[in-house]
């Protein structure tokens, strides 16, 4: 059980991790900082990499553990182990399932919130671009008959920033 037990604790510790990098994502979205936004992204894979070798020992682990109190892996959760599990034990998987389901919970609203933000982002970005491409037309025709050797004013539609990155 101990080994569950801090295999638990690892991932309660890389889901909050996550957790952190989907926030700052957030707040990166909402202060418009989309020079951050791949490396934010990137940071979020990382840290899910982590979490998936994680969650893949503790899997190995359950089944261990399973085969240990006789239980019928197909129906085991971590509440059938809390009920399983003598004292101390009981506590300690009770409150790492408390702790995870808290977590998961806020993970997902602040996931849910990060899609909404980068969906509603990604329209204001296509717009602006479209109302630069209008700009554009005018002020080019505007100087097509400019006749001097200095760079004409021309517009040109940007490259946008975070193109690529996906969540």
């Amino acid at each position: 059980m101990q080994d569950l037990a801090d295999i638990l604790g690892k991932e309660r510790l890389l889901t909050e991790l996550m957790l952190f990098k989907i926030v700052t994502l957030r707040q990166l979205l909402l202060a418009g900082e989309v020079r951050f936004l791949s490396w934010a992204a990137e940071e979020v894979g990382r840290t899910e990499s982590r979490l998936r070798a994680v969650e893949l020992q503790r899997s190995l682990e359950v089944s261990r553990v399973v085969d240990e109190l006789d239980l019928a892996p197909e129906t085991v959760t971590l509440d059938t182990l809390v009920r399983a599990a003598d004292e101390p034990w009981a506590s300690a998987l009770a409150e790492h399932r408390r702790q995870l389901l808290l977590l998961h919970s806020e993970l997902t609203e602040a996931a849910r919130t990060v899609r909404r933000l980068a969906h509603e982002g990604s329209g204001a970005v296509s717009a602006l671009l479209e109302r630069l491409d209008d700009i554009g037309g005018h002020s080019q025709s505007a100087t097509e008959g400019a006749t001097t050797d200095d760079a004409k004013a021309e517009w040109s539609q940007p490259q946008r920033a975070g193109a690529g990155w996906s969540l």
